[in-house]
């Protein structure tokens, strides 16, 4: 059985991956993930599945605006900065994860 270890999350970091929750549909289902986001904590563990789909689905979906030929520069490197912090949060919570399950092992 793996203990999960809450991992901490900045403001900056909570702000963001709220966001990016309240556009998937499984987050509306999860009365846990609703919570969570309202409370500003350190996320449980059966959260923690959503948020890395809520990232990977923003990634995406930032990704596809890129490609609109129309955006000015400063659009362009918002969005651009935007796709480095997610990747950021997104590795960290997947490190935190993995030291979860190491600490768990010894």
């Amino acid at each position: 059985m793996i203990v999960f270890n809450p991992m901490k999350l900045s403001p900056k970091a909570f702000r963001f991956v709220v966001t990016a929750m309240r556009d998937l549909p499984s987050v509306a289902d999860s009365a846990r993930a609703r919570a969570w986001m309202e409370t500003a904590g350190d996320p449980p563990e059966n959260v923690v599945p959503l948020i890395l789909e809520a990232l990977a689905h923003a990634e995406k979906w930032m990704k596809r605006r890129l490609e609109n030929k129309s955006l000015d520069e400063d659009e362009r490197a918002d969005i651009i900065n935007d796709l480095s912090f997610a990747d950021s949060v997104t590795k960290h919570i997947q490190q935190e994860m993995a030291l979860s399950r190491q600490s768990t092992r010894v």
